[in-house]
């Protein structure tokens, strides 16, 4: 146990380092630049900043009620109210990410803590959240790069860029095709996938989560539809922040590509709610996708005001974390003794692969 409390926190402990590390290398490589200053110094529009705002809170509000409809689709009495105190919760737990405690995970063991323990439902509820999210950064990624022309683009990076996408969503199109069919859940395949090391017991839940919801696929769909309206808001946010001070940016079509795919490089479990891997992915997309000449310094500065953006949001979790301290603080700890339990499973399930 102690072996596995000290992995864990080495973890969480590697995952700051390299956010932290990545942030500054990519302010020192920027800070050499001229055009890092000239920027910095520019006049900033902050109507547009406040517009920004406006339009990352809308999309981080969207994803609550989204959970909340996964939610009640298994019987849970769940309120608006609930929803909201544990979205801002689980938002706020990603950055600080307490232990090996992250959003997910809290907000799972928050709803199974609430309705008698139904783990598995509560765990369900939280993956095809994260899942049905992930697919629609794709999908709207992938209309942006079939309405530019993308695939068709003089930049053979692009053409590179363009092409991942689209296979990248017929592939994800095709796995959930196969994951309504109820063999796939039940049969040889399932047993394959659960029983993988390390990765087994993530598949093993998105087979349970498929198995909740088949039955319930307007819900799916549903779903689906806020999250595409959720990363319009993104695009709309760093469209809006882009436009706050003077210069050349990518047109509203490019920023469509260039945030989703941003964000599919954040959504990798390296750095705490991808720190820097989303700052890099952005520093690098912004003069690569651009038909302008677009510095990649300037998508840096725009990624940075985005991140204070989500950390203002991420207060809200705060203050509701102080009125409400002891009832967070029994759901952390049993938070952190599921994390411990699944790190525990992987351990066994990977010792046995071995033998």
């Amino acid at each position: 146990m102690k072996k596995l409390l000290g992995n864990k926190f080495f973890t969480g402990f590697v995952k700051f380092g390299l956010a932290a590390a990545l942030i500054t290398w990519l302010l020192y490589d920027a800070s050499r630049k001229p055009e890092f200053g000239r920027i910095l110094r520019e006049p900033k529009d902050f109507r547009f900043i406040a517009l920004a705002f406006g339009l990352l809170l809308t999309g981080v509000l969207a994803t609550f009620i989204r959970w909340q409809l996964l939610v009640r689709a298994l019987g849970f009495p769940f309120s608006t109210r609930d929803a909201l105190r544990l979205g801002f919760l689980g938002y706020l737990f990603n950055f600080v990410a307490p232990g090996g405690v992250g959003g997910d995970i809290f907000k799972a063991v928050a709803v199974a803590r609430q309705f008698h323990g139904r783990r598995a439902q509560a765990v369900a509820t939280v993956f095809i959240d994260r899942i049905v999210g992930l697919y629609a950064i794709l999908l709207v990624a992938s209309t942006a790069v079939l309405w530019e022309g993308l695939v068709y683009a003089e930049n053979a990076q692009v053409r590179r860029i363009a092409i991942g996408t689209l296979v990248c969503t017929v592939v994800g199109a095709c796995a959930i095709v196969m994951m309504l069919f109820p063999g796939f859940t039940s049969g040889r395949v399932s047993r394959f996938l659960s029983n993988l090391p390390r990765t087994g017991r993530i598949f093993q839940q998105l087979i349970d989560a498929v198995r909740m919801y088949r039955e319930r696929l307007p819900v799916i769909f549903w779903s689906l539809l806020i999250s595409v309206g959720v990363h319009v808001c993104a695009v709309g946010c760093y469209y809006a922040l882009g436009a706050s001070f003077p210069g050349d940016s990518p047109t509203i079509g490019e920023h469509f590509v260039i945030v989703p795919l941003a964000l599919v490089v954040g959504a990798l479990p390296i750095t705490p709610n991808g720190l820097g891997t989303f700052e890099l992915a952005v520093e690098k997309l912004f003069p690569i996708v651009s038909s302008a000449a677009v510095p990649g310094s300037r998508g840096l500065i725009v990624s940075l005001i985005y991140r204070v953006l989500t950390i203002l949001v991420a207060l809200v979790g705060v203050v509701i974390y102080f009125f409400s301290r002891r009832e967070v603080t029994a759901a952390l700890h049993d938070a952190e003794d599921e994390a411990t339990d699944e790190a525990a499973a992987e351990s066994t399930q990977t010792s046995a692969s071995k033998s």
